[in-house]
């Protein structure tokens, strides 16, 4: 069975200008053949038509979404019914793209293999080729393309949100930009009235930002999906003729020649380059294969026809991965299915006559013993995938656990925030108040004299009031930065981003399948950063700016100082150990007073302060709140996404017990009729 991988890429553009030529002719868009010649009668250089032949059909063709999810793995998508109904799988893609080519001398070949998709942790081994991919021949060199994830991806079917919303910001622009015009003209028109227009240009602006704030709102609220899982056209370029390693990263081929390296990668070292990110050319030598000739090995190859290609791609496939048995069974299914028929046999070349029916029941032999191992891996696979699923998606609702309590407690830290900006703004009335009463005392003797002949006898009296008003001086310094660039600003950047990331997230949540699990493990890193960050602002940054307890506490120590130097003072001067008092305690007096006075200026602009920052706090409430929604919504997309995973995971089961039922039942028919 083949599937497509579903991933969602953010793609470029694909080549410089897109496709837009004039309706084609039902008689030649039906025809591969017609179509080809249609579409290249323009184009000089094999390149432009292969560009242009390839640009087409991943712009024109859409995956068949489900056929690759309930169809029988044995379907043949023929190229014309492909290009009538516009729909296939990956075999589709790639066997219209052949067909194309060679109208147009181009060589190509459809290459099988294995995919890193939806499982994020994959299994050393893989032991199923899903994907189909092509082999294009350009000036004597093999490149790699994949047409089916160019195309576009599977995925949650997005909504028609943007388009919409962006012709609603566009009338929304033109109905303010026509109104705020025609009030400027009035207003430059009657200038004796310019009071009364500037009033009505202020209401009008004031209106604009009011429904500008109602429409991003609505914007944010739409649905970004539809809920339908399906196909979603996104044509690119990300994997069209790229380099054989880079190409490898993602994509195995069943048969190494077609990794096109004359040492091919291990089959157990494809699973690294996902789960260790490593590239290849990072993998040591001792994991590469033996030396291979892979180009005299796809000449080989290209030498066989169909009936010689399904039994040498089998085997060449199982000595490269020997658990691949439903490869075999596959290919000897389509082989016996051609070589058994009589219609077949009456037209068929010498090398593929067969003279006894009998000869072919070692074939079936063959089939059913091919399909008993395949169905016994594609046992060990489904519990392995349902393990991993479950393990994934248990680490996924503990993450998402933990940033809801962080959110949880992000908006209980704010409005503790707001509750204690609330006591300080009470705590700063009254500290004002008794600092004012104080500061009136101490200007009644204050000097700013130095000590001159008692200062080495009060030396240490000195630096010990120095050492409090440095504190206190470097604490004001800290706390007047912090006002010119408040921290908020840091808090509401940090918020933002978070709601954000958090948006994204719920995107890919969306998509539901588990690709996106390494853009959300991402999204889970930098969120995480961003919880810190506010964590810190809110528990070490923002009491900064409120002028806290411990400023205050350094002008109580300084009074509590002045209090315990006078009667040391006098104890000095009544044994002479200084000659004047009086000008020793105005000197202090003075040190206190001007600390006393920038303390009180300080302290009635924090007040001010406060009160702006508690209404700024108050609208961050709403972003907490939106944050704490989103976490309550991711919680609902990752069990809706593991329901969805489960049906997947189900539906691939059935799909496998019909195909070795088929096996089975079509072994025991070819064995009661060729005996005969």
């Amino acid at each position: 069975m083949t599937k497509i991988i579903t991933i969602l890429l953010v793609l470029l553009p694909f080549f410089s200008s897109a496709q837009k030529e004039a309706k084609i002719p039902g008689s030649i868009a039906k025809s591969p053949k017609l179509l080809a010649e249609h579409l290249t009668k323009e184009a000089k250089e094999k390149r432009e038509k292969v560009d242009t032949i390839y640009n087409w059909v991943i712009r024109n063709v859409s995956y068949d979404y489900e056929k690759s999810s309930s169809g029988d793995p044995f379907f043949y998508e023929d190229e014309s019914e492909v290009l009538k109904s516009g729909i296939g799988t990956c075999t589709g893609y790639s066997n219209l793209l052949k067909v194309m080519l060679k109208e147009v001398g181009v060589k190509s070949e459809i290459v099988y293999g294995y995919v890193h998709d939806e499982i994020i942790d994959s299994m050393t081994v893989p032991m199923e080729c899903t994907h189909a991919w092509i082999g294009i021949k350009l000036d004597g060199k093999w490149f790699l393309a994949d047409p089916t994830w160019d195309a576009g991806y599977v995925g949650n079917i997005k909504t028609d949100k943007v388009e919409k919303y962006k012709e609603k910001w566009a009338k929304h622009k033109e109905k303010f930009d026509a109104a705020e015009a025609k009030i400027e003209g009035k207003k430059l028109a009657k200038p004796e009235k310019e009071a009364v227009y500037t009033a009505k240009l202020d209401k009008c602006k004031a209106k604009r930002t009011k429904a500008t704030d109602k429409l991003k709102t609505k914007e944010r609220d739409a649905k970004d999906f539809t809920g339908d899982h399906g196909f979603v056209s996104s044509p690119g370029d990300a994997w069209y003729l790229v380099s054989a390693d880079s190409f490898l990263v993602t994509h195995l081929p069943a048969n190494p020649m077609w990794q096109l390296r004359d040492n091919p990668v291990a089959i157990e070292n494809f699973a690294q380059i996902k789960t260790n990110g490593q590239n290849v050319a990072a993998i040591t030598e001792e994991t590469f294969l033996d030396y291979l000739d892979y180009d005299a090995e796809i000449r080989k190859y290209t030498r066989l026809d169909y009936l010689e290609r399904l039994k040498w791609s089998a085997a060449d496939a199982v000595l490269y991965n020997p658990i691949n048995y439903q490869m075999l069974a596959q290919n000897y299914y389509n082989w016996l299915e051609v070589m058994g028929d009589s219609e077949f046999q009456e037209v068929a070349e010498e090398k593929h006559k067969v003279t006894s029916y009998k000869d072919l029941l070692e074939d079936v032999d063959s089939l059913k013993s091919y399909g008993k191992l395949a169905k016994a891996n594609a046992r060990t696979e489904l519990k392995y995938t349902k393990n991993t699923y479950k393990n994934m998606h248990k680490a996924e609702v503990a993450v998402q656990k933990d940033q809801a309590k962080t959110i949880t407690k992000g908006l209980e830290e704010n409005e503790k925030t707001i509750e204690d900006i609330t006591e300080n703004m009470e705590r700063l009335e009254k500290s004002f108040e008794t600092m004012t009463d104080k500061a009136a005392k101490l200007d009644e003797n204050v000097s700013s004299r130095s000590l001159r002949t008692d200062a080495a006898s009060v030396q240490f009296y000195t630096d010990s009031l120095q050492r409090i008003v440095y504190r206190f001086e470097y604490k004001s310094k800290l706390w007047k930065q912090s006002l010119d660039s408040t921290y908020l600003q840091d808090v509401y950047n940090s918020l933002w981003y978070s709601l954000n990331l958090l948006d994204a997230k719920g995107y890919y949540l969306e998509v539901k399948n588990y690709t996106t699990a390494i853009y959300i493990r991402e999204i889970d890193s930098l969120l995480n950063s961003q919880f810190v960050e506010l964590e810190t602002l809110y528990s070490d940054s923002l009491p900064i700016e409120m002028l806290g307890k411990d400023m205050y506490q350094d002008i109580k120590e300084m009074y509590a100082f002045m209090a315990y130097i006078k009667p040391e003072l006098e104890r000095l001067s009544e044994s002479n150990e200084i000659t004047n008092m009086n000008n020793v305690m105005a000197y202090y007096n003075m040190q206190v007073q001007g600390q006393l006075e920038d303390y009180l200026e300080m302290s009635s602009r924090a007040y001010s302060h406060c009160k702006w920052m508690k209404s700024i706090l108050k609208d961050f409430e709403k972003l907490w709140e939106q944050a704490s929604e989103d976490a309550e919504n991711h919680e609902q997309l990752i069990e809706e996404r593991r329901e969805f995973i489960d049906e997947l995971v189900e539906a691939k089961k059935t799909r496998n017990e019909e195909f070795y039922e088929l096996i089975n039942e079509s072994s025991k028919e070819w064995k009661t009729e060729f005996k005969k």
